[in-house]
């Protein structure tokens, strides 16, 4: 089975062809994009925004000192070899 998803004219007496994108969903693209949207709804309706970015930047901020704390641990680890 075949769906046409498309928009309408702009404006009355415009061709359809020139305003619109239409594409064919089938069978298994269409369960997947109804997949990805209800993820989309789920995600937003169960998450706060606020809470969301709080854990995004608190996970940046680890990703950060652990990078901090390997590259502190190289350059004492070649000034070692070096004087060694």
């Amino acid at each position: 089975m075949t769906y046409r998803v498309g928009l309408a004219p702009c404006a009355p007496g415009m061709p359809r062809a020139t305003t619109a994108r239409t594409y064919e969903l089938r069978g298994a693209e269409m369960i997947a994009r109804l997949i990805q949207i209800l993820a989309v709804l789920t995600a937003s309706a169960t998450l706060a925004g606020c809470e969301l970015i709080g854990n995004v930047f608190q996970a940046g901020v680890w990703v950060g000192v652990i990078v901090v704390v390997a590259i502190i641990g190289l350059v004492i680890f070649i000034i070692s070899r070096v004087f060694r």
